[in-house]
């Protein structure tokens, strides 16, 4: 392996192996990052979570280019954007919540005296008392 030019996002070697080789960058890993030998696409991986790897195929001969491609600003401007909304619907959908609670409970009725209940007093419910 022979490095050919490392820039900022850019890192580009030439690479040449009979039985394949995973090669690994000092770099961080981090989603966004592209590989490609000679043009075609390979696939790049953390290795132990950590650290950009690629896996080089058996008879591999050739440039091999690692870019990382940054967020770009609408995306990350989407970041807070998606947060805040999901935070409002996480509100309505608890305010929802809360009222369709409050319809399946029973009204309470107030506590009555013996006068609003309809008992005259004797509790015969208002039928004529019996003289002797």
């Amino acid at each position: 392996m022979q490095a050919v030019d490392v820039s900022r996002a850019t890192q580009t070697c030439d690479v040449s192996t009979d039985d394949g080789a995973t090669v690994v960058f000092r770099d961080l890993y981090w989603p966004h990052y592209t590989a490609t030998l000679d043009g075609r696409p390979l696939k790049v991986s953390p290795l132990h979570g950590m650290l950009v790897s690629v896996r080089l195929p058996a008879g591999a001969d050739g440039e091999l280019t690692v870019t990382y491609h940054p967020m770009t600003t609408v995306e990350l401007a989407g970041i807070p954007v998606a947060g805040a909304a999901l935070v409002a619907l996480g509100m309505v959908l608890a305010g929802l919540a809360r009222r369709s609670a409050g319809r399946r409970t029973p009204p309470t009725q107030p506590e009555s005296d013996d006068s609003s209940a309809g008992v005259d007093g004797d509790g015969d419910q208002h039928r004529p008392d019996q003289t002797q």
